[in-house]
């Protein structure tokens, strides 16, 4: 009896600590979606040569800062061209779903506010 306490304590254990509400797997989804666009917008930005070379420098400098806030989010593999190696793991990363979900907003935010303005610049 009290090996089969111990086992379903640990199961419990286990279950509760590895499930997710709907919620939050809908939120990390969705996430991981705008990360991906985020990713792809930077990667266009890059691209841009037409700029003078200091714009470009400053550009250059914002997509970094850009590039080394991203982290991997949980569930997700995180696939950034040219930081192959480079740790964005979460494990040091302790927000929520609805967090994780609003920093993607926000750097979506920035990517698409930086293609409006150094493309019709361009």
């Amino acid at each position: 009896m009290r090996e089969c306490f111990g086992f379903l304590l640990c199961a419990s254990l286990l279950f509760s600590c590895s499930s997710q509400s709907q919620e939050e797997k809908a939120m990390l989804k969705e996430a991981y979606e705008l990360q991906l666009e985020v990713i792809e917008g930077v990667k266009d930005l890059k691209l841009l040569t037409a700029l003078e070379r200091e714009r470009k420098d400053s550009l250059e400098h914002i997509l970094h800062e850009i590039e080394e806030s991203l982290f991997a989010i949980p569930g997700y593999e995180l696939e950034l061209p040219g930081h192959e190696g480079h740790d964005h793991d979460h494990s040091r990363i302790s927000l929520s779903s609805k967090e994780m979900l609003d920093v993607q907003h926000e750097l979506h935010k920035q990517v698409t506010h930086l293609k409006s303005t150094f493309q019709t610049n361009d």
